[in-house]
């Protein structure tokens, strides 16, 4: 199913993904519908309005569709579902800066915490005051295992928030920058008095005197004078074009989303998506950093090369894996028979398969030959077992970098079972069809 909410009739509706037909109308908001949200588990939709109330609605009912009412007594610009297959838990934010958790089956509100502050943005160049000190956040959500909760506004920072278990409480842990670009507008907090004009205000709120000159110009000969023709064939006057000109784009967070697994979060702002992750920091470090400790005279690419030629195809690994070069580890691997691969693969010094598993996840994502690689795969990840088995306190193979490189790696083997998945029912229906 996929919802929407209207500004301006006030109702909701629900569509059929598979279909694409309009399936239900949900009328009951009286002004407009900021927010909707599904719970994953109870199949219950939530819907917040400018009206100052949230309703629940649950589609899947046997005596249609039923909604329970929860006044506010404020409006409410976003909700989140809480992630539990048990508790009904649901975070409201609301136009005061307020940040709420309820408890649906009770229609109670568990606990509250004043987000003015957090969610403050900087002062606006059109702005005849200080920055304000009290914001509101317009798009929030929770993390997979419902402990914390993210949420972004009109301001440059996205905040996170601890959720107890119970819902008995919220408490900030940080806020993140998003941008320090500024030639946006609302970045800073203070603007600079070289922008101002004596009366305190600021220099790019004047209007140009020619356009203005231009503006009250006569036009009544029909000759145009003062006006330009626009992209799309309006007419415009100068003054149009000048404003047009001086606009900034004001900084705002449009929507924030965490990814699976919580590992991961993006959000939507003024100068597009930007995505935060946990492991492509671990895994773009670990690539940067060079080990020199195994090398020696002897390790380079040309005696790689030389000994893969010669058909010794231990010894070009090992030392293709000390230089860790991707490129060339593929073209050594590519000239060893598959019958080898289980021999070669326990060779390899247990410090090196964490890294040899996030090899492949990059070669996976490009390689042709599927089958030969999934044996390197299956036999890598079969001798990584081993040597956890063998030494349970080995901080390498127990370390967020090895848990990175196999989540990396299933993503990547998921995506071609899917993709092959596709290839082989496509034929089976082909050769059934002809037989």
């Amino acid at each position: 199913l996929v919802a929407a909410g209207c500004q301006d009739s006030f109702e909701i509706m629900v569509w059929s993904l598979q279909t694409g037909n309009l399936l239900e109308v949900l009328s009951g908001h009286s002004s407009v519908v900021s927010s909707l949200a599904f719970h994953e588990t109870f199949g219950i939709l939530a819907s917040c309005s400018w009206d100052g109330s949230i309703r629940l609605w649950n589609l899947y009912s046997h005596g249609g569709n039923t909604s329970i009412h929860i006044p506010l007594g404020k409006q409410a610009l976003a909700l989140a579902w809480k992630h539990s297959s048990k508790e009904k838990f649901l975070a409201v934010s609301c136009s005061d800066g307020t940040l709420s958790l309820w408890d649906t089956d009770s229609e109670e509100m568990l606990c509250s915490v004043d987000a003015r502050r957090d969610a403050s943005g900087g002062r606006l160049s059109d702005s005849r005051t200080v920055a304000p000190t009290g914001g509101f956040f317009s798009t929030i959500d929770f993390s997979d295992d419902g402990k914390f909760l993210l949420g972004g506004g009109e301001s440059p920072m996205v905040c996170f928030y601890y959720v107890h278990d119970d819902g008995s409480g919220i408490r900030l842990l940080k806020r993140y920058s998003l941008t320090h670009n500024e030639s946006l507008d609302g970045v800073l907090k203070k603007l600079s008095n070289k922008m101002l004009t004596e009366g305190g205000v600021a220099l790019d709120a004047i209007e140009d005197a020619d356009a203005q000159m231009d503006e009250a110009l006569p036009n009544a000969s029909g000759s145009g004078k003062g006006r330009i023709s626009g992209a799309n064939g309006q007419v415009m006057t100068i003054k149009d074009v000048v404003d047009k000109r001086k606009k900034k784009l004001v900084v705002r967070t449009h929507c924030v989303r965490f990814g699976p697994g919580s590992r991961m979060w993006g959000a939507v702002t003024a100068e597009g998506i930007s995505l935060y992750s946990k492991d492509a920091f671990q895994a773009q470090s670990n690539d940067q950093v060079f080990d020199p400790t195994n090398l020696g005279m002897d390790i380079t690419p040309e005696r790689a090369e030389q000994c893969s030629l010669a058909n010794d195809h231990l010894s070009a690994l090992l030392i293709s894996l000390r230089l860790q070069e991707k490129e060339l580890i593929s073209q050594i691997i590519d000239r060893i028979p598959a019958e080898q691969i289980q021999t070669l693969v326990k060779t390899i010094p247990s410090e090196m398969l964490v890294w040899f598993l996030s090899f492949w996840a990059w070669r996976l994502k490009t390689s042709v030959h599927i089958e030969f690689d999934m044996l390197w795969c299956k036999n890598s990840l079969l001798c990584l077992a081993d040597a956890k088995r063998l030494h349970p306190s080995n901080t390498t193979l127990n370390s967020e970098r090895c848990s990175s490189a196999l989540r990396a790696l299933l993503v990547i083997m998921e995506d071609h079972a899917e993709r092959l998945g596709k290839v082989c029912n496509q034929n089976t229906n082909i050769l059934t069809f002809l037989c």
